[in-house]
């Protein structure tokens, strides 16, 4: 491509980027859109947590029931280990 071909060739793409401009612009008026501060821009936020179904967390069961014994009703040991029964059956 010669010197003279490129000129050329820059000023149709200065012409054309001109009338572009101008073209957007008056666009920009009609519509009102497309310009920064006109802009009504939706801003997408992250989703509310949302409380699952399911069993209860074990963090919420501290301090609840805790085991007894089946034979004596105390807590602190179970049936197998209960030192009322192992005293009757002793005897």
């Amino acid at each position: 491509m010669t010197d003279a071909g490129y000129l050329k060739l820059k000023g149709l793409i200065t012409q054309l980027k001109s009338e572009m401009l101008e073209l957007s612009g008056n666009f920009e008026e009609k519509r009102g859109r497309w310009s920064s501060e006109k802009r009504n821009v939706a801003i997408i936020k992250d989703p509310l947590s949302v409380k699952t179904k399911g069993a209860p967390s074990a963090r919420f069961n501290k301090g609840v029931n805790l085991k007894k014994c089946g034979y004596c009703k105390l807590p602190g040991h179970n049936r197998r280990k209960c030192p009322v029964l192992n005293e009757v059956y002793l005897y």
